[in-house]
């Protein structure tokens, strides 16, 4: 960062790579570099909670990353200042929502100069504050998750209005917030909660303000009303109601499974209730002064067991309405051999064994195990789902998938055993799917095996193996007679399959072909191969019948991996037919071409072998893949693991991995995404 051609923190993909505490270490080297808008924007998306944390609806887990962001932010300069308005928004926001109203936090916030009405004059006129104004529209949204703030005049007349019921002045918020501003808020909150000589408070309002204050009808929800319930909770709900002489409490109960078919969304405020007769109803009487805002609390002993309810408040020619939910059914879906199979969970998590589903205009019930089976679409794509059990449904939506099978096997022939008139076995692995997901091969019927072998001459013989049985668990081994004169031998295996969406049979195959005595076809009577013996690689002439050609000229062509131009050399077999080649260490290839023409090139490098993409499993559960290095220890040179949020890499896991018995074991790992590098 410091050389004269550099561009910057943030010029270089490696700096998004960087762990907060590789950034950390960057900041101790080059301080100037944490007011950089590169460095923020990454450092700020490395303080992200998890994917298994659903820190949106838990308060403690959002309280918790907002003091991450909040901790950061607070080593900013002025010129971020709308970040810092940014993070503090939101929290006063969640502190709110839980009933907790700073007052140390509200002032850092209103400290933060910004171009509103609400804004005192002198604070704008200041020539530093001018220069670092907080813009609320300022976007953070991909580093933070974050929403903009917006106008905030709402949040700053809830705090203000919290904090002036246990005041008398509004003077400790003057040196940030116009006078005009607070006078208002001040006066409608004294008159609202009833506090002192009415006539006191008017007087800081103008007369158009004080009647429009005394006409108006509130019926507001408390913004601490949870709305979501277990189905043993008992269900009451806050409201803060101002000149209502006459309030009425409708509660409606909704048939959620009648709604769900009927209109296919989910249930909302906005369902029409007109013409229907509430199932219960109430009717009250209060007596306070039209300008006086009170607190009142209502319970609804009504609403039992699981169910969806709409209560309307009514009251002075205005309309407030909340639904109500008690419980909630989810699903579990995975693929199976017929169809999707659907697990039905309660909101606790507990597996419900008599449920069912309705899907397209379709009820399908759960079966014997508790599981329901829905057949492969016709017409892939996301579905409505709706949940039963005992008259009550939730509304979800899953991807309705086609059917659609793969079949594959890995075909194996032992080349040595290619002897004419000889006994030779194949031995099949197979492996089926549909849609991606594997299932059992037992589903498959009249598996067939055509083996069909071609001569030199280019005479092609087949021949069909019926009702070859295949396994899951194990290879199946079949034996047949090698043909004379052998160059190519092709192996067909094919099966069929009921396809249960289509109503028909459908067809499978997989093959593999194996070409043999290759130098057969050619005037050549001996060839050349590589191998690797104790003291390194040696290079073998050998002729038809394997006996070694001693005193044969080849050309052998080296490449090393750290060097454009390889290397020639002229060479010659030994008596044994050999020409020893030694450890070739960090040679990546190999060309060797005899006199005769004959040309082979061979890829040196480390064993050949497959991993998964992804490696899935239970936190704290311990992990393995085959270590395929001969280091006996794990070591940062060769082995790198990673924990992931949000795309990025937050923290270094290393002394997660150790090596035991060959295999790289992950042990202690807590839910989250990681990423492995095998540096080798």
């Amino acid at each position: 960062l410091a050389a004269a051609g550099s561009r910057g923190f943030g010029s270089l993909n490696i700096h998004r790579l960087l762990l907060l505490e590789q950034l950390d270490e960057c900041l101790e080297f080059q301080p100037g570099l944490l007011n950089q808008t590169n460095l923020v924007s990454t450092y700020l998306s490395k303080l992200q909670p998890g994917h298994d944390t659903d820190w949106r609806n838990v308060p403690a887990a959002e309280s918790a990353y907002l003091d991450r962001l909040w901790a950061f932010a607070l080593r900013l300069d002025p010129v971020h200042n709308s970040l810092k308005a940014h993070v503090l928004a939101r929290r006063l926001r969640l502190d709110h929502k839980r009933g907790v109203h700073n007052r140390q936090r509200f002032l850092e916030y209103i400290k933060l100069p910004r171009n509103m009405s609400y804004v005192r004059p002198q604070v704008l006129k200041d020539l530093a504050n001018r220069r670092h104004l907080a813009n609320l529209q300022a976007n953070y949204t991909a580093s933070t998750a974050l929403p903009i703030v917006g106008n905030d005049e709402p949040l700053l007349r809830i705090y203000l209005g919290h904090f002036f019921k246990r005041e008398d002045s509004y003077e400790p918020f003057q040196a940030y917030l116009s006078d005009t501003y607070l006078k208002g808020v001040f006066a409608e909150t004294k008159i609202l909660a009833g506090q002192g000589d009415p006539a006191r408070w008017a007087a800081l309002l103008t007369p158009e303000q004080y009647t429009r204050l005394q006409k108006r009808v509130d019926i507001d929800f408390l913004i601490t009303n949870s709305t979501s319930f277990a189905p043993d909770d008992d269900v009451s709900l806050e409201l803060e109601v101002k000149n209502v002489e006459t309030l009425i409490v409708k509660i409606f109960e909704l048939n959620t499974l009648n709604y769900y078919r009927d209109q296919v969304r989910e249930v909302n405020t906005d369902v029409n209730l007109d013409g229907l007769v509430p199932n219960f109803e109430r009717t009250l009487k209060y007596r306070e002064p039209p300008q006086r805002k009170v607190l009142r609390k209502f319970a609804f002993p009504e609403l039992k067991g699981r169910g969806a309810w709409v209560i309307d408040f009514i009251g002075n020619g205005k309309s407030s309405r909340v639904l109500v939910r008690k419980g909630k059914l989810r699903h579990l879906v995975r693929t199976g051999p017929a169809g999707h199979i659907f697990t039905i969970l309660d909101e606790s998590g507990t597996r419900i064994p008599d449920a069912s589903i309705w899907l397209g205009g379709q009820q399908y019930s759960a079966q014997k195990n508790g599981t329901i089976q829905v057949p492969f679409s016709t017409s892939p794509g996301p579905q409505p789902l709706i949940l039963v059990h005992n008259g009550f449904a939730s509304f979800d939506r899953f991807s309705h998938e086609s059917e659609n099978y793969s079949f594959a096997a890995g075909i194996l022939v032992d080349r040595e055993s290619l002897l004419e008139r000889r006994k030779a076995r194949v031995v099949i692995r197979p492996s089926l799917s549909v849609n991606g997901t594997p299932v059992s091969v037992a589903v498959l019927e009249d598996v067939r095996l055509r083996i069909t072998s071609t001569n030199r001459d280019g005479i092609a013989s087949t021949r069909e193996v019926g009702e070859i049985e295949l396994t899951d668990a194990a290879e199946s081994v079949h034996e047949f007679q090698v043909p004379p004169r052998l160059s190519r031998i092709d192996f067909n295996l094919t099966a069929r399959i009921k396809n249960i969406s289509q109503g028909k049979d459908v067809s499978l195959s997989t093959a593999q072909s194996f070409v043999v005595n290759v130098i057969d076809l050619a005037a050549k009577v001996d060839d050349i191969h590589l191998l690797r013996v104790p003291q390194g690689y040696v290079l073998e002439s050998r002729g038809k019948s394997g006996e070694p050609r001693p005193g044969h000229a080849m050309q052998v062509v080296l490449t090393h991996r750290d060097f454009k131009s390889p290397v020639t050399l002229a060479m010659q077999t030994a008596a044994n037919g050999r020409v020893s080649l030694g450890p070739l260490a960090q040679i990546t290839s190999i060309s060797a071409t005899a006199a005769n023409g004959t040309r082979h090139v061979w890829q040196l490098g480390s064993d050949r072998f497959n991993y998964p993409q992804s490696l899935h499993g239970l936190a704290g559960e311990v992990l393995r893949i085959p270590w395929m290095e001969p280091a006996a220890e794990a070591a940062r040179e060769q082995i790198s693991l990673l924990e992931i949020r949000g795309g990025q890499y937050v923290a270094d896991r290393f002394d997660a991995v150790s090596i035991r018995n060959g295999f790289l074991e992950f042990t202690g790992l807590a839910a989250g995404d990681y990423h492995l590098l095998i540096k080798p």
